[in-house]
């Protein structure tokens, strides 16, 4: 149910999965310091989505989590959030920057909802929790998930406070990382929390799921549409 997540999005934004994924690729070279096809690939992600320029903060995210640097990263987030209406105007003036069109007016708009926020923060938890089993051996390249999947969190954060579709757009380009970060958080746990947080996570999550698809957008909204048949008869109207 949680991966679904990452699956749907690729519907709600071709565009936007496909620079996704490029940049993707992007951050295997990273991780093996090759920095000239990195750069080649977020270039490339970039012609297709300018979200994608926030990739090039991933050679500056292989420190260990829940350090000096991740309390900093956090802080920013949570003043980020308080203070965003005064703020909006500079929002704005980077969103136009990088080829996206918003008003003052789209960012006063509804946030995004809290229940998705505190999804999208499981794995910063979960961090903070087990920060000593979690980290004390851990690699770079398990740092960098961790440390993207808090960055999709925190975005998640300060939508609270703004226009849920740009926030919630912007955390998507790491949404991945949750997917990645939060089963090896699990197993890493291991033992009878691994096994109680696993059930916690399932509950949890179909509630979500629920809340999400038969409450707050009801499924079948989402699917009505008309068939291939129907199409071509209108078109021949």
């Amino acid at each position: 149910l949680f991966t679904t997540g990452c699956y749907g999005f690729v519907f709600a934004g071709i565009k936007q999965a496909a620079a996704v994924g490029i940049a993707l690729i992007g951050v295997m070279y990273a991780l093996k310091k090759k920095w000239v096809p990195y750069a080649v690939c977020i270039a490339i992600a970039t012609l297709i989505h300018p979200y994608s320029l926030m990739y090039l903060i991933v050679p500056f995210m292989q420190f260990k989590p829940c350090g000096k640097k991740t309390i900093m990263l956090l802080t920013v987030a949570v003043l980020g959030g308080f203070f965003l209406r005064p703020l909006i105007g500079t929002v704005v003036n980077i969103t136009s920057m990088m080829g996206e069109e918003y008003t003052v007016e789209s960012f006063t708009q509804e946030g995004v909802n809290i229940f998705r926020v505190l999804v999208c923060n499981v794995p910063t938890v979960l961090a903070f929790m087990y920060r000593k089993q979690l980290f004390t051996d851990s690699t770079n390249e398990e740092n960098l998930m961790v440390n993207l999947a808090m960055i999709n969190g925190a975005i998640m954060f300060v939508g609270l406070f703004g226009t849920a579709n740009y926030f919630a757009r912007l955390a998507n380009y790491f949404l991945i990382f949750q997917s990645i970060s939060l089963p090896w958080i699990l197993k890493k746990i291991g033992g009878k929390n691994r096994q109680i947080l696993t059930a916690l996570m399932i509950i949890g999550y179909l509630g979500y799921f629920y809340y999400a698809n038969m409450i707050a957008i009801p499924f079948d909204q989402d699917f009505a549409r008309i068939s291939v048949a129907e199409y071509f008869a209108q078109m021949g109207r």
